[in-house]
């Protein structure tokens, strides 16, 4: 049984709770007011899916409330299981993920599934012992879907309840049978192709002869090979010749561009160092350096003071501004709230609050009243239909007093009780007129006294209002006075930073012309260390000078012996490729033996499983008819005890589900016992009945664990006779066969008699 869900950004339900009972749970609301969102909740709280989604009418992010702050859509459902124990089902939609996840706990908060929706779902199959298709097939009967078994062609109609019933997996599984047989029958055949195509008596000697010819390709390489080795060794000692000349070649040129480059520094400097006077020592020059560096940091130091000093003066200006400006508008508003309070203060002299909130209570207490007078007619009202319908039903005694009926006194007291009933009816409509007025003058008042309310806290709020103003009147004056000394002062700062500015701008002049003096010591010093290298060059290209003619003659021999080695190589590789075709041609000769063995064993075992697929289909064929009769016999046990208790006339005594072979037909037995189809002969109101009959017997049978039956608007396209004869049987029979219903409806007569009623 289904006990209560929550609902958090549930698409039109940003924030809902649910409370529901055991027999009839009517939802009644207008149109989009968000009904058949909470059963949709229900199918996708015990199974993470419902029939739109399924279908793909809906994207599971659109489940999410539109409006909502945080796109994560959340639903607890609380359920009790058959065998009496209490389970909480939550699930979680959120967008950014575009995945849900899942989690069933029991009455202690432990985690039974979860966090995967797969096991929610796993867990909810085992222990309600029903999966998502038979609950959104059976129990869940979406808007003009209650008679579907009637409207839909024989050809789908069979399809539907094949599927709903499990039996079209009998019908893949005779497919597949003949499918797998045929690709078994076909195989066979490909098989004998290949044995017949490859020759099994050529194919030992020509195996033999190809092993000949890879013994013979294989000493010949080795012969390739030990010469090849040879010339290799011949060549690396070349490489190696040439490698250190090269070497020798490469380090005489680097000496002869070192020497130029020497000669090319010493010409430079020269000619820096021409005409150039030095008329400091270096030591004069470096310490007359360090002074003005210290004359500099100083001078820095309190330019950087000033400059702070005049940032922090600007802030400061800039809070008092800010201070002023506030506290300016502030005043403003002051001003405003006092005069409004001032007319507030007028407006509540003139009304007369104690009398406002006496006759508040004494029209709450007339409310009060009236409303439980409407109830108890409403209970008056329920016991006399009550009795009104055993009456109809009685033939001989009363179902009251038990005294013997005629039919005069059977039409005279149900006369009465029909004037009983409208008596009522009168009196609860002139009592919900009187209930709508004093509601509409108790808004009224209640309006009224709120207003005033609102003027007696705003009253207490001019007094401190007062002195707040006082207050701001003296920030103002106060931050003004801080404005003028501020100005003042960073005038007087600008003028102490320029003159710092000035000061360092010299002194960074001066140590300028210092450096550019003291760097001729670094050229003399740089002209002395490029004459002495030019020595150890001159000195090192003696002991290291190579002939290009000689370097020539080492190459020359290197590359005729590595043309050598190359020949070989590529005649050896002739060799190996002639080897690598036969050993591969030896392969699939041998593959080709090996493969053919396979083949004939595939054969046999090919012929043995097509028999055995021959007899398994006969096999399941059998299964599925056998199994169609049962499962029909036991929807029809239950329809027949159904159609007794919520068809009250004698036209149709019995009601069947008849198979043919590409139909299922649901019939109506006449009186005199022949069986005719509801399609043809049935009235609106017996179509509806049969289908919902259908409805109960597939729950019963299909789900009975769940006892549940979920009916979307099912008097949509109903007449009034109709919709009256429906409320009947589901008020007054199907919780006979039902643990649980669920109907969302705009009808107001089918919340009358329910057992909870839901207004959305």
């Amino acid at each position: 049984m289904i006990n209560s869900i929550q609902l958090k950004n549930w698409k039109s339900h940003k924030e809902s709770n649910y409370e529901f009972q055991p027999g009839t749970n009517v939802l009644v609301g207008s149109m989009g007011s968000g009904k058949s969102s909470i059963l949709q909740a229900i199918s996708f709280a015990l199974f993470g899916t419902f029939s739109e989604l399924k279908k793909r009418d809906l994207k599971i992010s659109d489940i999410i409330t539109r409006t909502a702050e945080q796109k994560i859509s959340e639903i607890s459902l609380s359920v009790t299981s058959p065998q009496n124990k209490l389970f909480e089902i939550k699930r979680k939609i959120d967008a950014k993920k575009t995945t849900s996840e899942g989690a069933v706990r029991d009455k202690d908060n432990k985690l039974l599934a979860g966090p995967q929706t797969t096991q929610v779902n796993e867990f909810v199959k085992k222990e309600f012992g029903v999966d998502d298709e038979v609950f959104l097939r059976t129990v869940y009967a979406m808007q003009n879907d209650i008679d579907m078994i009637i409207k839909l062609a024989p050809k789908d109609r069979k399809k539907r309840i094949d599927e709903l019933m499990g039996l079209n997996k009998f019908e893949v599984a005779r497919n597949n049978c003949i499918t797998f047989r045929n690709r078994a029958m076909r195989e066979k055949l490909d098989a004998e192709s290949f044995l017949e195509s490859i020759g099994l008596e050529n194919l030992s000697k020509k195996i033999t002869d190809t092993k000949n010819n890879v013994e013979a390709l294989k000493s010949k390489q080795l012969g390739l090979q030990s010469e090849l080795s040879k010339k290799k060794l011949e060549k690396d000692t070349a490489r190696i010749k040439v490698l250190e000349f090269r070497e020798k070649l490469s380090e005489s040129n680097k000496l002869g561009e070192r020497k130029r480059n020497i000669l090319r520094q010493l010409s430079e400097l020269d000619e820096k160092l021409k005409d150039k006077q030095i008329t400091k020592s270096k030591a004069d020059l470096e310490k007359e350096i360090f002074e003005l560096k210290k004359k500099i940091d100083i001078s820095q130091k309190i330019k950087e003071e000033q400059e702070t000093k005049n940032k922090e003066t600007q802030i400061r200006i800039m809070i008092s501004d800010k201070k002023l400006a506030l506290a300016e508008n502030r005043v403003k508003d002051i001003e405003e709230k006092l005069k409004k309070i001032l007319a507030l203060k007028d407006e509540l002299a003139k009304q007369k609050v104690v009398d406002l909130a006496s006759e508040l209570s004494e029209l709450k207490k007339e409310l009060d009243n009236k409303k439980d007078n409407k109830q108890t007619n409403l209970a008056q009202l329920n016991e006399l239909r009550k009795h009104l319908e055993q009456l109809t039903l009685a033939e001989s005694n009363c179902p009251v007093c038990s005294t013997t009926l005629n039919e005069e006194n059977k039409a005279r007291i149900i006369s009465e009780r029909k004037q009983e009933i409208s008596l009522i009816l009168y009196k609860n409509i002139e009592l919900s007129e009187i209930i709508t007025n004093i509601e509409k003058r108790y808004d009224e008042l209640h309006q009224i006294s709120e207003k005033n309310r609102y003027a007696l806290e705003e009253l207490t709020k001019s007094e401190e209002l007062n002195q707040e103003y006082k207050k701001l009147l003296s920030d103002i004056n106060e931050n003004k006075n801080i404005l003028v000394e501020s100005k003042i002062i960073l005038e007087l700062s600008e003028k102490q930073v320029s003159i710092a500015y000035n000061e360092f701008k010299d002194l960074t002049s001066r140590l300028s012309q210092i450096n550019n003096e003291k760097y001729l010591y670094e050229l003399k010093d740089q002209h002395s260390r490029a004459g002495a290298e030019l020595e150890l060059v001159d000195d090192e290209l003696k002991h290291k000078k190579v002939s290009k003619e000689i370097v020539d003659n080492y190459e020359k021999s290197f590359e005729q012996l590595l043309k050598q080695v190359q020949e070989l190589e590529t005649t050896l590789s002739n060799f190996e490729d002639l080897l690598s075709e036969k050993v591969k041609q030896l392969s699939e000769l041998e593959s080709q033996q090996m493969k053919a063995n396979e083949f004939k064993q595939k054969i046999k075992n090919l012929e043995e499983k097509a028999g055995f697929l021959d007899k398994f289909r006969s096999a399941l064929e059998a299964t599925q008819l056998a199994l169609r009769d049962e499962l029909i016999l036991a929807v029809n046990e239950v329809m027949s005890s159904v159609w007794i208790e919520i068809y009250p006339y004698e036209k149709w005594s019995g009601v069947r589900l008849s198979s043919t072979g590409q139909d299922y037909n649901l019939q109506l037995k006449e009186a005199e016992g022949e069986w005719v189809s509801v399609s043809g002969f049935a009235s609106g109101g017996e179509r509806m009945l049969a289908s919902l009959a259908v409805r109960i017997a597939f729950a019963r049978v299909l789900a009975p664990s769940l006892s549940l039956l979920i009916l979307d608007e099912p008097t949509h396209n109903l007449d009034e006779k109709a919709i009256t004869t429906f409320i009947d049987v589901v008020q007054n029979k199907v919780s006979d066969f039902l643990d649980q219903i669920f109907i969302v409806t705009h009808e107001e007569k089918l919340a009358e008699n329910a057992d909870n009623v839901i207004r959305i």
